[in-house]
């Protein structure tokens, strides 16, 4: 049981009745640090409810940052059955957040695993689902900071001023 935050009712919790998940391989990233990027769509016929019956869905990243010990644990809630989902009289589907893009915060290199899954709460006659495409795995890109360059080449011209200064006060004249 998962306590609701937020809820108007003290003792509310979620309980979980029934859900899905898909589990990727490992997959080893062995240069620079990376971010892992998806769209990914929730659609449910669970409404929002005061009640804490709100399904739900999400993503894990688990793993190990190579040559160390430490370990990667990290969920994230991607949607789930509130009133802010827009309805969608299209779908099988009572509400459609469309996709919508995601992406991680920088990890360093490792070996990891990514999973999705989705979660039915307090019933089971109102299914959700999860839709997932468009993933990658990249390298975290570098980013240019005006201020940094500046400062680098100011200190570029002060480090070569130096040197002459240096250079003028060693010269003998003999």
């Amino acid at each position: 049981n998962a306590k609701l935050n937020g809820s108007e009712i003290a003792d509310v919790y979620r309980t979980p009745k029934e859900g899905s998940g898909i589990l990727s391989d490992e997959f080893i990233v062995s240069d620079d640090l990376f971010q892992i990027s998806f769209d990914w769509n929730y659609l449910s016929n669970d409404g929002a409810s005061v009640l804490g019956n709100q399904d739900f869905s999400f993503v894990t990243i688990t793993g190990t940052e190579a040559g160390t010990n430490n370990n990667v644990q990290q969920v994230f809630t991607l949607g789930d059955s509130s009133s802010s989902i827009p309805t969608d009289p299209s779908s099988s589907f009572v509400y459609n957040t469309n996709y919508e893009r995601y992406t991680t915060q920088a990890f360093a290199p490792g070996t990891y695993r990514i999973g999705f899954g989705v979660v039915d709460v307090d019933n089971v006659d109102r299914s959700s689902a999860l839709l997932v495409d468009n993933l990658s795995v990249e390298e975290v890109p570098f980013e240019f900071s005006p201020t940094l360059g500046l400062l680098s080449v100011a200190g570029v011209f002060g480090w070569s001023r130096l040197r002459r200064n240096k250079n003028k006060g060693n010269s003998t004249v003999g």
